[in-house]
């Protein structure tokens, strides 16, 4: 879907360990705060899907443990950003 692009490329940018073509995809603060995150995380989380959201979007990431990241994309097509990357470990 076009729509999860963004959010991919975003968790491409930061697994690969490449903050600038995250920039590319994110915003400065969602950059700051997937980028305090080990790369090496995101070999554990699968991407489950996006939903609508009132500015976008939200696309999330899970783990078997149940670790799990949701990055919030705000805009569509071209114009989408992810605007917050938000870390929740496994219980």
């Amino acid at each position: 879907d076009a729509d999860e692009l963004a959010a991919r490329r975003f968790f491409d940018a930061w697994s690969a360990g490449d903050p600038a073509a995250a920039r590319r995809w994110g915003t400065s603060a969602a950059i700051e705060q997937i980028f305090d995150l080990p790369a090496a995380r995101a070999a554990e989380l699968r991407f489950t899907g996006c939903t609508p959201t009132e500015a976008g979007y939200s696309c999330r990431w899970t783990s078997p443990e149940g670790a799990s990241l949701t990055l919030a994309v705000t805009g569509s097509g071209d114009a989408a950003r992810v605007t917050s990357a938000t870390y929740a470990p496994a219980r």
